[in-house]
């Protein structure tokens, strides 16, 4: 599960159990969060919790699942935020995804779970930040335009950052 907002996590969870009563199996969650502090505009949990590892935590605990999904091993893999030159930043999906890689390394396969508009773009950074000894996929619902006043612009953000990420990857579109 690839963190986000509060809401975002919510939905990706709701996501990742409804694959999961569709018949689709796998033997651990690991949730790749950063100790974003939690925005007041964006974000829940506010009077629970200070940073998005922290709401990922409580999403999980309270999360209404299937028994034997339940009962899965879960990792949470919470990287701090970062100093650059003078700014703290927080860590970044690839931050997120070679950390997890350094802790758990090794042959495997992984599905990361997302939504859209950010599908590619994530997809883009999963596949630049993996080793070749992970095998993976990235899936994510769907989005209804109309849910957010800003899908638009938040749906260009998300493509231009693919084209820029791809383009880091060596992906970039060739004619």
């Amino acid at each position: 599960m690839v963190g986000a907002t509060t809401s975002r996590m919510q939905m990706r969870l709701d996501y990742l159990k409804q694959l999961w009563n569709e018949g689709i199996r796998f033997s651990e969650v690991v949730w790749l969060t950063g100790e974003r502090p939690l925005d007041p505009k964006a974000d829940g949990l506010l009077d629970r919790c200070s940073n998005e590892s922290e709401a990922s935590h409580i999403l999980w605990e309270e999360a209404d699942l299937p028994e034997e999904m339940r009962h899965l091993p879960v990792v949470f893999i919470a990287v701090p935020m970062k100093m650059e030159g003078a700014l703290l930043k927080r860590p970044t999906t690839a931050d997120t995804i070679i950390a997890w890689v350094e802790n758990f390394p090794g042959v495997c396969s992984a599905l990361f779970v997302s939504d859209q508009p950010f599908c590619g773009y994530q997809f883009s950074v999963v596949k630049g930040s993996l080793p070749e000894t992970v095998q993976f996929d990235l899936v994510g619902q769907g989005a209804d335009p109309r849910s957010h006043p800003a899908a638009a612009a938040i749906t260009l953000d998300a493509i231009a950052r693919w084209i820029y990420q791809d383009h880091l990857n060596g992906d970039a579109l060739r004619e």
